[in-house]
């Protein structure tokens, strides 16, 4: 039994490659993972953080099809792994991991697969409108980052845009009335969460909900 706390993108290959060789305990040299004290100990008791692999090209071509027929198709799409923050009082601390970099033209070549898939999925009229989700924690977690992408996502060839692009983003002194501008001519709507170190108040906001 091996128990993996946090993010496993990074341990799940080294967790296996030990049960492979018949040395479970060799997985217990990683961070955030448990295993069985019945399969002894590691040959080294030194914690070694594995190193998460890039976030992968998604082939969008299998995926898009299936939301032809949804009222309101929405359409997930990741940019950067985690979040900035280590808020204590946040569910996200134990979900996401730390803040790992994506590719901005990654993300640009899928949007493009995606338009012109779900435009190929209409050949006999006109497309129906479709909303893109950036499911960053804060997709502007990086400024300069954000500024390139809006201006890849402006540049890019698209066979039509999607009617928005939704993104969760950080309201403070990153979002300026110039990157404002971009993030709307490349189409972006946005949203944000109203937060609280006080339990009074979080409880007034009902969080987490």
């Amino acid at each position: 039994l091996v128990v993996v706390s946090g993010a496993a993108e990074g341990v799940v290959g080294p967790v296996m490659r030990a049960f492979v060789d018949g040395q479970p305990a060799e997985a217990g040299v990683y961070e955030n993972v448990w295993v069985h004290p019945r399969h002894g100990r590691p040959r080294s008791l030194l914690r070694t953080k594995a190193k998460a692999p890039p976030i992968p090209r998604i082939d969008y071509t299998r995926i898009v099809p299936m939301l032809v027929d949804d009222p309101d198709p929405i359409i997930p799409v990741l940019l950067n792994l985690g979040c900035p923050y280590r808020c204590t009082f946040c569910v996200n601390t134990n979900v996401y991991p730390e803040l790992a970099f994506g590719e901005n033209q990654r993300l640009v070549d899928e949007l493009v697969e995606i338009m012109a898939t779900w435009r190929a999925a209409f050949p006999e009229g006109e497309a129906r409108p479709v909303r893109v989700l950036i499911c960053d924690a804060a997709a502007n977690a990086f400024p300069e980052q954000f500024d390139d992408l809006c201006q890849r996502i402006l540049d890019a060839d698209m066979p039509l845009r999607p009617e928005k692009i939704n993104a969760m983003v950080i309201m403070d002194k990153r979002f300026t009335r110039e990157r404002a501008r971009k993030l709307v001519a490349a189409g972006f709507d946005l949203f944000f969460g109203l937060e609280s170190a006080a339990p009074r108040i979080r409880k007034a906001m009902k969080k987490p909900g």
